[in-house]
């Protein structure tokens, strides 16, 4: 019983170790992220949102996603479906995971009901029939994983195709066709060098 309560409280303590470091480790990146303003980005007339404590969020709710990708712009908006694939993969992997695995593993009787093995996958004696179940529930949600992956990409293409074709929404179509040249030198910062450097660029 002893044995049992020391091996309790180890997996407790490491659990509240990897905690307390990935805390840690997250508040300093957050307090000591050098943060670069860049002066070159449009500035997006925004509606004004409704006074009050929390008000916003019902109408950010609310909003489409023409609205919010003519907002924010196509690196923004693809932030924000990535945070939504996230959330629909953990949901995913969560609730299957707690219908199908979490039974089959509370039957295992390795470990005890106290102990925090006892709803992982060491509960399960070596070379039971049960550990199939896992190798299932991998290939299932990979699969699912690829799906969702290869829609966001077909949606990410239309979307980037769309912006090279016609630009930012409120930005002129001409500044979608044009290249900027940087730090040229004296010697070619008249019409005649550069179209003889450049040939039929210019």
């Amino acid at each position: 019983m002893s044995s049992n309560s020391s091996k309790n409280n180890d997996s407790f303590n490491s659990i509240l170790t990897t905690f307390y470091v990935s805390l840690g480790v997250g508040a300093a990146l957050l307090i000591l992220r050098y943060r670069k303003k860049n002066p070159r980005l449009r500035v997006v007339d925004v509606p004004k949102y409704p006074r009050g404590f929390l008000a916003w969020t019902l109408q950010c709710w609310r909003m489409s996603d023409q609205e919010f990708l003519a907002q924010v712009g196509l690196d923004g908006y693809m932030v924000i479906r990535f945070i939504r694939l996230c959330r629909r993969l953990c949901w995913c992997a969560a609730l299957l995971g707690m219908c199908i695995l979490t039974p089959i593993y509370v039957t295992g009787g390795v470990y005890a009901h106290s102990s925090v093995f006892f709803l992982t996958m060491t509960n399960l004696p070596a070379g039971s029939e049960s550990l199939w179940a896992t190798v299932a529930f991998a290939w299932v949600f990979m699969l699912y994983l690829l799906h969702e992956l290869r829609k966001e990409h077909l949606k990410f293409t239309a979307l980037r195709n769309d912006w090279l074709a016609n630009g930012d929404l409120p930005s002129q179509r001409q500044a979608a066709y044009s290249v900027m040249i940087e730090s040229i030198p004296e010697a070619f910062r008249c019409v005649a060098a550069a179209a003889s450097a450049l040939g039929l660029c210019v």
